[in-house]
C-alpha cells in the first residue's frame, strides 16, 4: 500500500512540476522576443479584453 501512494503522489507532483516548468518557459521565451510579447498581449485583449487584465 505504500508504494501505491508513492506512486501515486509522484505522478501528481510530477504533473504539476511539469507544468510550471512549461509556462516558465514560455513566460522566459516571451521576455526574450519582445515582438511575440506584443502579439501574445493583443490576442489576450481580443479574447479577453482590455479592462480584464489591466
Amino acid at each position: 500500500m505504500t508504494h501505491v501512494k508513492t506512486f501515486l503522489m509522484d505522478m501528481v507532483v510530477v504533473g504539476s512540476n511539469t507544468s510550471s516548468n512549461a509556462i516558465e518557459f514560455a513566460m522566459a521565451e516571451l521576455i526574450k522576443k519582445p515582438k511575440v510579447m506584443k502579439k501574445a498581449h493583443q490576442e489576450v485583449d481580443q479574447v479577453v479584453g482590455k479592462k480584464q487584465h489591466n
